[in-house]
């Protein structure tokens, strides 16, 4: 038998459970054992944790105390119940606050509400002393700042395998009888708060596209997928035992990939400060700024909440796609076309510019249905890594403080590198016809 629920008045006279004639006796001798809990619920003044689906928690029972951590929908990055004692400075500890960062994205946290748990607990035994039945009688006040009080009663019976069904019949009909009512599941603490806790959460899971998705559509859903990879990102940062900041570093420049996919429909000053502090490399060891990637959060939450678009914003969202990569692929066609071994370093990289370009508008449309954006894309990245290859290096060689065999070998290694970039650009520039035959044939697929 499962768990027994009931919501039942808070004025309501205590449950009669105990009968002879139905074989319920309480283990309390006329006693009935009650149980004080104050506990006091921390959230940012918006509630981010609460509308996240997290409650952090300090408890107060008989002079002892602890804080508690429970975040089942987030497990097991933050665990679904996490328990800490309370230190004498009485402060959040620190493995709790380094999970939640992610999520209060550097807001301050303080007391929200309070509730004040009167606790009836007994026990319900046969004649023979055998345990029948747990029952719990929960009265609880809810005290805010901003509101009148709220009160409600939760009961809950736990039947044994040797309680009778008469018996539990017994129980059910004598808890109706204090016109409680029975339910499969007590609301939740965000529920029996109200507004701002029972709001929307700022971490949407994934929907689907379909094919006349608008373009509002598919910026929310862009923005709301990088949104959730990089919280995840940060949290496995924060169990990450060596700090390996990897995972963190591609959230981030994969977001800037994004954002210059969208960058013809983004408002443009909104969308350049938003990119400003983004990295371009996820090698550089110094692109996983633990600060950015809050700064990022943030600035995704606003996105996935009211993207910054103008009057686009309910056309279809393929139809524009495609002419933009249309356009963008006749830009990288033209570069590509004129490049020759000896073209100078500036149209190199302008093609790989507009390769990167066309990269990115694609990698947009991967939330939209279709097998041929996804190898189109594929296509793209692999061009973007040929011409990337044909690129100089930003360092140059230098042979100050070295001694000749050293400025020697420096020299070697600067012939070798020459020449292989010259076979680079000679490899490219000899394959650039197939690449851009295979690319505009996927291309004209995907708008089909």
């Amino acid at each position: 038998m499962g768990s027994i629920r009931f919501d039942v008045p808070f004025a309501a006279p205590s449950i009669a459970v105990v009968s002879e004639a139905a074989g319920l006796m309480s283990d309390s001798d006329g006693q009935i054992p009650r149980t004080a809990v104050r506990t006091t619920v921390i959230d940012t003044a918006d509630h981010r944790l609460l509308r996240s689906g997290i409650v952090l928690a300090h408890h107060l029972s008989d002079s002892v105390g602890h804080w508690s951590l429970e975040a089942p929908t987030w497990a097991p990055r933050i665990p679904a119940h996490a328990v800490e004692p309370v230190s004498r400075a009485m402060d959040l500890p620190d493995s709790f606050g380094r999970l939640i960062r992610p999520i209060t994205r550097g807001r301050t946290l303080g007391p929200v509400a309070v509730l004040e748990t009167d606790r009836l607990t007994r026990a319900l035994r046969a004649h023979d002393g055998a345990e029948l039945a747990s029952l719990r009688d929960d009265s609880i006040t809810i005290r805010r700042e901003d509101g009148p009080p709220t009160r409600y009663r939760e009961v809950v019976v736990e039947p044994t395998p040797a309680m009778t069904p008469q018996q539990l019949e017994f129980v059910i009909a004598s808890l109706a009888a204090a016109e409680g009512s029975p339910t499969r599941s007590f609301p939740t603490l965000q529920q029996r708060l109200g507004p701002p806790a029972s709001g929307l959460t700022d971490f949407p899971a994934p929907w689907p596209l379909g094919k006349e998705a608008t373009l509002e559509e598919l910026v929310t859903a862009v923005f709301a997928d990088d949104l959730r990879e990089l919280t995840f990102a940060m949290l496995d940062l924060q169990a990450s035992p060596d700090g390996d900041d990897a995972g963190l570093r591609q959230c981030l420049v994969r977001v800037r990939g994004h954002l210059r996919g969208l960058a013809h429909v983004l408002e443009p000053s909104w969308r350049e400060t938003f990119e400003a502090d983004l990295p371009t490399d996820p090698d550089d060891p110094a692109a996983g700024s633990v600060e950015v990637g809050l700064a990022t959060l943030e600035a995704l939450v606003g996105a996935v909440r009211a993207p910054r678009l103008g009057d686009q914003a309910h056309e279809p969202a393929g139809q524009l796609l495609f002419r933009r990569a249309d356009q963008a692929l006749r830009i990288l066609a033209d570069r590509c076309d004129a490049l020759t071994v000896d073209s100078p370093e500036g149209a190199w990289r302008a093609a790989l510019m507009a390769a990167g370009q066309l990269e990115a508008s694609a990698a947009v449309a991967l939330v939209l249905p279709g097998r041929m954006t996804a190898k189109l894309a594929r296509r793209l990245r692999s061009l973007c890594q040929e011409l990337a290859r044909c690129i100089e290096s930003d360092t140059p060689t230098s042979i100050e403080g070295l001694d000749p065999g050293q400025a020697f070998e420096a020299g070697r290694a600067a012939g070798r590198a020459a020449a292989d970039l010259a076979a680079a650009r000679r490899r490219f520039a000899k394959r650039w016809p197939e690449w851009h035959a295979d690319i505009g044939r996927l291309h004209t697929k995907v708008g089909s």
